[in-house]
């Protein structure tokens, strides 16, 4: 019974040692996957990040479980060109409520960030799975803020020449001289188109002024006879209501009449 109990023994062992490393081994090559970083957000290098953006690292394993979070706490920093570390705000979620975030790690920094900078996220080498292993060298992930200022557009330059006073001059017909008569004839023809044009506008503004009341009464009354009609639809289904209730009282009556004196039988 022993000898038979041994082989299952040692599957078992077996077993628990494939699902203890199963976070360590690759289904599709069969080997062994380094701890790593696999993405960012911003990615590196990237350009015309917003300042006030909140950076995400993405890992291949679980790096916010309570085993290793005050490890990795120290492990993360946010520096700008001159090699400052930016006050920011760790943000670990937790791996039993949010399963499908235990490779992720937020950075919010305190403050918005600097237009047109590059800042850079150092990951230390001391960063810690929860399987045991470390990143073992110093990644960093790099990227440049936007700029508010606008590009400026080139203004288009005018390519046409502009013409000389002389040939104006020269190609414009000399105007014949204006006498007091001609002036007094031209105010003269003038003066009656005024007057026509005065004239309409003065009848247009009267047609306008007389039209319109009779229109809002036409529709006043349209309005008042849709409502008595509304109203007399409304006086008549209330009273077949009342109508209709009442056969129904009756008829009720009549069947429990019906029924007392059949039961009485």
């Amino acid at each position: 019974m022993k000898i038979k109990l041994l082989p299952l023994l040692m599957a078992v062992v077996m077993a628990s040692i494939v699902t203890a490393n199963a976070e360590t081994i690759s289904t599709d090559e069969g080997k062994k996957t380094e701890f790593c970083l696999e993405d960012s957000i911003p990615q590196n290098l990237a350009v015309d990040v917003e300042p006030d953006s909140t950076i995400k690292l993405i890992f291949n394993k679980n790096v916010v479980n309570f085993s290793v979070k005050e490890n990795n706490l120290k492990c993360i920093s946010l520096k700008n060109e001159e090699g400052q570390v930016i006050p920011s705000e760790l943000i670990f979620p937790d791996d039993q409520i949010e399963p499908d975030k235990k490779r992720e790690i937020y950075i919010d920094p305190v403050e918005d960030l600097k237009e047109n900078t590059t800042y850079t996220v150092e990951i230390s080498p001391d960063m810690l799975a929860k399987n045991g292993s470390t990143l073992g060298e110093t990644v960093s992930v790099s990227f440049t803020t936007i700029s508010s200022v606008a590009l400026e557009v080139p203004e288009t330059k005018n390519t046409e020449q502009p013409v000389k006073e002389t040939e104006e001059v020269s190609n414009t017909p000399q105007q014949p001289e204006t006498t007091e008569e001609s002036t007094v004839e031209t105010k003269a023809e003038e003066s009656p188109v005024k007057e026509d044009v005065a004239l309409e506008e003065s009848i247009t503004e009267e047609v306008f002024e007389t039209n319109t009341p009779e229109d809002n009464k036409q529709s006043e009354e349209e309005n008042s006879s849709t409502t008595e009609d509304n109203e007399a639809a409304d006086d008549e289904s209330r009273n077949f209501g009342l109508i209709y209730a009442v056969i129904a009282l009756v008829l009720a009556a009549s069947a429990f009449i019906v029924y007392k004196k059949i039961k009485k039988r």
